[in-house]
C-alpha cells in the first residue's frame, strides 16, 4: 500500500503491506511497523481494536471501554504502569488529580466531568465500579475526597506499596481512580524545571504542554508549518474545574461550555492581558478545590484572529493550543495592579527560552 493512501487509521493502518519480490519479508515488516508504531495508541492494547469512544489516539497506549479489556488492563497492568509514572514524575500528577477532583465536585459536573471514569471491579470482571453508562457522581466524589489538596499530596513521596496503602486506607477505590486519572490524560505535560521558569509569572507551579491531545496537536502543527512557524501568544482564563476536560479535548468554541457568553462572536476567547484572563479564572470563587486558580498561556495561529482591545477571539478551535499552565495558591496570585502582556518583547523572550529548552521552537 502506498503511504500517501493511508487516510483512515481505523481502516488502513493495520493492513499488512504486500510482499514485493524485489524486497522480501524484512522490507514488508519495516513498512508495516512504519505505519503502525506512530498510531498504535489509536487502538486498544488488549483487543487491538479502535477505541470505542471517538477520542482519537492517546499519548500512551491504553485500553478501550470494553468490559473484558478494562478488566485485563487493570488485572495484568498491560499497556500502562501508573506506579512507574507516578514515581518517575510526582510533580504533574497532583495537578491532574486536583483538576479532576474539581470537575467531579463542580455544580456543572454533569457537563464538564468528561471523560467519566471507566474502572472495572478487580474482584469481578463482569462488573464496572464506575462507568460512563451508569454515572454516579456522589460515589466518584467520595473517592476523590481521599486525595489531599494540590500542595499537600504527600502520598506521592512514598514508595509504591506505601502509596497504595495510604490511599486505600482512605477509600478502597482511590488507587484505581488515580490510575485512571493518569492513563486518561491525553496531553504530555511536564513541570518546568526551575531554571526554565518564566520569572514574570511569580509562581513555582509552572507546567508546559509539550504536546496536546494527539489529533489537536497534529492539526495545529500542520497549520503552524503552513504559516512558516509564525505564532502569537495570549492568555486564557478558566475555572479550575474546566481543566480536566480541556486537557483531554483542547479548548473549544462550543458555547455550552462557556460561562461568560460570546459577545464578540463564536470562537475561543483569549487576551494579551494576564490581569483580564485571571478574572475569568475567577480566583478561587468557583473553584471546587478552593485552594488554587489556573491560567493558561496559549499559542495561536494568527491568520484569522479577531482583536477587540484586550479581548481576542480565535474563530477556529484548531488555531489555538494550550502551551503553558500556571497555578496560583490562594493568596499568592499576582496583585490586582500587576499585569503581564504577551506582546511585551521581554516576556516573549522568557516564553521562547522555556519552549526552546524542550525543543518546541
Amino acid at each position: 500500500a502506498e503511504r500517501s493512501s493511508i487516510q483512515n487509521p481505523t481502516l488502513l493502518l493495520k493492513r499488512i503491506p504486500p510482499i514485493r519480490p524485489e524486497h522480501g519479508f524484512l522490507v514488508q515488516l519495516v513498512e508495516y511497523l512504519w505505519q503502525r508504531i506512530p498510531t498504535c495508541a489509536s487502538f486498544c492494547v488488549i483487543c487491538d481494536q479502535p477505541h470505542v469512544v471517538g477520542t482519537g489516539a492517546l499519548i500512551k497506549p491504553t485500553v478501550c471501554n470494553r468490559a473484558l479489556c478494562v478488566f485485563q488492563f487493570q488485572d495484568k497492568k498491560f499497556g500502562f504502569d501508573s506506579v512507574s509514572g507516578i514515581l518517575e514524575d510526582n510533580s504533574v500528577v497532583p495537578f491532574l488529580v486536583t483538576v479532576a477532583k474539581a470537575a467531579a465536585e463542580s455544580s456543572r459536573a454533569q457537563l464538564i466531568f468528561e471523560p467519566y471514569p471507566s474502572i472495572m471491579d478487580p474482584q469481578n470482571n463482569q462488573r464496572f465500579l464506575y462507568s460512563p453508562d451508569a454515572r454516579n457522581l456522589n460515589e466518584v466524589r467520595k473517592v476523590f475526597s481521599a486525595f489531599p489538596s494540590f500542595t499537600k499530596q504527600e502520598y506521592m513521596d512514598h514508595g509504591e506499596q506505601q502509596s497504595i496503602e495510604s490511599l486505600q486506607g482512605k477509600h478502597p477505590h482511590a488507587w484505581l481512580m488515580l490510575q485512571w486519572v493518569i492513563s486518561s490524560n491525553r496531553s504530555h505535560i511536564v513541570r518546568l524545571s526551575e531554571e526554565y521558569h518564566l520569572p514574570s509569572m511569580h509562581t513555582p507551579h509552572q507546567f508546559l504542554l509539550v504536546t496536546a491531545a494527539p489529533e489537536k496537536q497534529h492539526e495545529f502543527s500542520d497549520l503552524k508549518a503552513q504559516c512558516g512557524g509564525r505564532t502569537m501568544f495570549a492568555w486564557h482564563g478558566s475555572p479550575v474545574d474546566n481543566w480536566h476536560s480541556i486537557l483531554r479535548r483542547g479548548l473549544t468554541k462550543d458555547t455550552k461550555y462557556m460561562l461568560h457568553g460570546n459577545a464578540y462572536g463564536p470562537g475561543v476567547y483569549v487576551s494579551p492581558s494576564l490581569r483580564m484572563s485571571l478574572g475569568y479564572s475567577e480566583n478561587f470563587r468557583r473553584s471546587a478545590t478552593g485552594s488554587f486558580c489556573c491560567v493558561a498561556l496559549c499559542e495561536i495561529i494568527p491568520g484569522r484572529l479577531k482583536q477587540h482591545d484586550d479581548i481576542w477571539v480565535v474563530p477556529q478551535d484548531s488555531h489555538v493550543l494550550t502551551r503553558f499552565l500556571f497555578a496560583y495558591e490562594r493568596g499568592k496570585s499576582p496583585s490586582e495592579g500587576v499585569d503581564q502582556r504577551t506582546t511585551d518583547p521581554a516576556f516573549l523572550e522568557e516564553i521562547h527560552r522555556a519552549m526552546g529548552a524542550y525543543g518546541l521552537l
